[in-house]
């Protein structure tokens, strides 16, 4: 995130230690890096959240989804033909009947 050398660390601690002193020194290194945390946990549950809204949401539009027979017949939803049924999308159903018919 941030590119910070060596230099730069030294210079940002010594003027940190001239404005804070020797004895305030340490709480206020305790204290950023506590903020920092809670920042980044703040970040991650946002994170989280926002991908599970989004899982959501996708599962919500996805298409329709409906057994269907290798025929093409619609199967009830409780069938006992014995065979295989084959789940397909309603928008490529035209497809695949077209496909098994070239075969």
């Amino acid at each position: 995130m941030f590119e910070i050398g060596f230099w730069e660390l030294v210079l940002i601690s010594v003027i940190a230690l001239f404005v804070f002193g020797p004895e305030r020194l340490p709480d206020a290194i305790r204290t950023v890096s506590r903020n920092i945390r809670s920042v980044r946990n703040m970040m991650n549950n946002v994170k989280t959240e926002l991908t599970k809204e989004i899982s959501i949401q996708e599962a919500r539009e996805l298409p329709e989804v409906k057994m269907v027979h290798p025929s093409g017949d619609s199967l009830p939803e409780n069938s006992l033909t014995g065979e295989r049924p084959v789940i397909q999308n309603e928008a490529n159903r035209d497809e695949i009947k077209a496909v098994s018919h070239h075969l």
